[in-house]
């Protein structure tokens, strides 16, 4: 028996609808290389200009001269100031002054502190005009201009005083039987023999070269004995140590009781918290 139409069926359902044909995909190609992957499709604009950051100034190592010679320098600092700023504008008729100040030093040395905007370098290529100018001020001997450099010094202990009639004798030594150290200059004893009542005392070494300096900080034979080292911290009588908040000496080498510089209790200046604001290592107007 036929089956009877579907209009004539109670709760029959409408026969599906046909799904409209979808075109298949193009097949994708792989790019060759990653130049191709990574490059756009579409045309790139015009490549933006990357703006240079400003020249500044010279760093501020290359802003100190030193001028030295065997006779130790007297004279007024702002004399020899003037004396080289004149120099230096007779030959490069330079608008503004090179030189801010001068000084002496200790050994008797003239350290010059050129101007922001001025390298060291112009007044190195006019060494000569400068150092004849300078002689009168060390007693008209002659005396030489260059650029400092930094030396590592090294911290070394317990060397016997009377084994050695003087500096010399001990860099002989220490270059002798440590090959690879080169040292700077003659080392120099950290306590004046006047000063201590000790037979042994330390001993600040100097080099001009990272590796020796490296070198030495694994220990120096001196007299058959390898003698423990350490890196030596330059400080001056008025240099304060922010550990003990006493002077004289760095606090990467203190060794005192920890001191407060806020509340003088026996803790870091850091560490300091104030018990009104509760503000925690800085100034405070409890304080």
């Amino acid at each position: 028996m036929p089956a009877p139409p579907a209009h004539m069926v109670p709760n029959a359902r409408p026969p599906p609808a046909t799904a409209p044909v979808r075109p298949s995909p193009a097949p994708q190609v792989r790019p060759a290389t990653y130049k191709d992957a990574v490059q756009p499709d579409r045309p790139l604009g015009p490549l933006r200009q990357v703006q240079q950051p400003a020249k500044g100034p010279p760093p501020s190592t290359q802003r100190r001269l030193l001028v030295s010679s065997l006779c130790p320098a007297r004279g007024d600092p702002l004399e020899i100031r003037e004396a080289v700023n004149r120099v230096i504008f007779e030959i490069t008729k330079l608008d503004s002054p090179a030189v801010r100040s001068s000084h002496v030093n200790g050994k008797g040395n003239i350290i010059l502190s050129l101007m922001n905007n001025i390298s060291a370098d112009l007044l190195v290529q006019n060494a000569s005009h400068i150092e004849k100018k300078l002689s009168p001020f060390f007693d008209n001997q002659p005396c030489t201009l260059t650029v400092p450099s930094r030396w590592h010094k090294v911290h070394l202990a317990s060397v016997n005083r009377l084994d050695f009639s003087g500096p010399h004798g001990m860099k002989q030594e220490i270059e002798a039987y440590n090959p690879q150290l080169q040292l700077a200059c003659t080392p120099r004893w950290l306590v004046k023999e006047i000063a201590s009542h000790k037979v042994c005392s330390s001993v600040v070494l100097s080099f001009k070269d990272n590796a020796g300096y490296k070198k030495a900080l694994k220990g120096v034979w001196v007299n058959g004995v390898r003698l423990r080292t350490s890196t030596f911290y330059d400080a001056r009588p008025q240099d304060q140590c922010k550990r003990c908040q006493t002077f004289g000496h760095a606090w990467q080498s203190c060794r005192h009781q920890e001191a407060c510089k806020y509340c003088a209790g026996k803790h870091q200046s850091t560490a300091h918290t104030c018990n009104q604001c509760n503000v925690k290592g800085k100034h405070c107007t409890h304080t």
